[in-house]
This record gives structure tokens, C-alpha cells and sequence, in this order.
């Protein structure tokens, strides 16, 4: 009897010790980014003819907050889901192209958008304290609103994204270093297709670089 209780005990220690050390499924957090994004616009035949067309333009900056999950797959690999929001400060007019006399009166402009994603990241060193990764990942990009503020008429919300689509199909690829509950990586995001516009006839494609932080909420079996 006291060999068997001595078993019984062992293996009960056993597998404590493996639920401890066994690694969480799944993970919750936030994430916040600093960026810059890179516009480029093409147009049909007879407008390209046109001079003094603006084709190529970077916003100022870019703000980002977010919500992500991460599911461990096995030690290399989990399975990534993200919502994302973003304040875009650009360069007034630009972007919707009005007249450079009605953007001389317009001193800041701001765009909002979301975006949700889903993908993969591979972990290099899953057994190291201080992991490398890459990631990829495809989703949307969805236009919410753009904010005029203009001399004298003040703010002018546009909310039909100045008849572009306001949904368009996104990309994008990090490499990046985790380290217990944070994270730090730098991103690289690219509309996958032209975002069309109605009038006048062209098409709009944007990229964009950003340096990236997460933190982990909390973790579940």
C-alpha cells in the first residue's frame, strides 16, 4: 500500500508539473502603433494627359489602437485575429483632391479608419525568454470618415470617402520580438487592390510603415 501511495503521488506531481510548464492556447491584448502612410494614384488615359495632376503624396503621420488574439497552433505557430483603429492626420485636400484655392483655407485634415485582420505568425525561438517572430496577415480596410477643418466654415465631416470605396482588401507582414506580456514590431501594410473612384476616373493605392507595441491582457487554456 505505501508503494502504491508513493506512486499515486508521484504521478500526481507529475502531471502538476506538466500543466504548469504546458503553454497557454490562447492569448488577449491591446496594441498601439506610430506610423506613416504612402499614397499612389493613377488615372485613365485622358486625365493622365492633364497636367499638374498630384499622383504620389504621404500623409503627416499616423495614430493606431487595437484589440488582438493569438492561438497557439503548436510551439512554432499560432493563428492571429486583430481589430485595429486609426487617426490619420494627412496633408489638407490632398486626398480628395479639391481645388489647391479651397485647400489654401484648410489648415488640418484628419482621416479615421478600421481594420480587421486574421493571419499566422511563426515564432523562430518558441523556448527562449526573448522570442523572435514573423507574421502575416489579410483583412480590411474599412473608411469611416475624414475631418476638414477648414477658414471660416470650421469642421466639414466627409463621410463617403470622397468617392472612393470605403472598403478595400489589406495585407501585411512584421517581423518583431515578444518578451513575457510586450511586444514590439515593425509592420508593413499595402492595399492589396486600387481603391476605384467615381469621378473623376482614377485610383488610389496606399502603403504604409509602422512601429508597433502590444501587451498581453491575460492568457487561457
Amino acid at each position: 500500500m505505501k508503494s502504491i501511495a508513493t506512486f499515486i503521488l508521484l504521478l500526481f506531481c507529475t502531471c502538476n508539473l506538466t500543466l504548469a510548464q504546458e503553454r497557454p492556447k490562447w492569448q488577449f491584448g491591446v496594441s498601439a502603433e506610430l506610423g506613416r502612410d504612402y499614397y499612389d494614384r493613377n488615372y485613365d488615359p485622358e486625365y493622365s494627359r492633364i497636367q499638374n495632376l498630384l499622383k504620389n503624396f504621404p500623409s503627416k503621420y499616423s495614430l493606431g489602437a487595437g484589440s488582438w488574439a493569438e492561438r497557439k497552433i503548436d510551439r512554432r505557430w499560432a493563428a492571429l485575429m486583430q481589430l485595429n483603429y486609426a487617426w490619420k492626420e494627412m496633408l489638407p485636400e490632398f486626398f480628395g483632391e479639391r481645388s489647391r484655392t479651397f485647400g489654401s483655407y484648410s489648415r488640418k485634415e484628419t482621416h479615421h479608419r478600421a481594420f480587421a485582420e486574421i493571419g499566422a505568425r511563426w515564432y523562430i525561438n518558441p523556448d527562449f525568454p526573448l522570442q523572435f517572430f514573423v507574421d502575416g496577415k489579410v483583412g480590411a480596410n474599412v473608411f469611416i470618415a475624414s475631418c476638414i477643418y477648414n477658414i471660416p466654415h470650421g469642421k466639414i465631416v466627409t463621410w463617403d470617402a470622397f468617392c472612393y470605396g470605403r472598403v478595400s482588401p489589406v495585407g501585411s507582414a512584421a517581423v518583431g520580438v515578444k518578451w513575457k506580456r510586450f511586444a514590439l514590431m515593425a509592420e508593413y501594410d499595402r492595399d492589396l487592390v486600387r481603391v476605384k473612384r467615381t469621378l473623376p476616373n482614377s485610383r488610389m493605392l496606399s502603403q504604409s510603415i509602422v512601429a508597433k507595441t502590444t501587451f498581453t491582457i491575460f492568457k487561457s487554456h
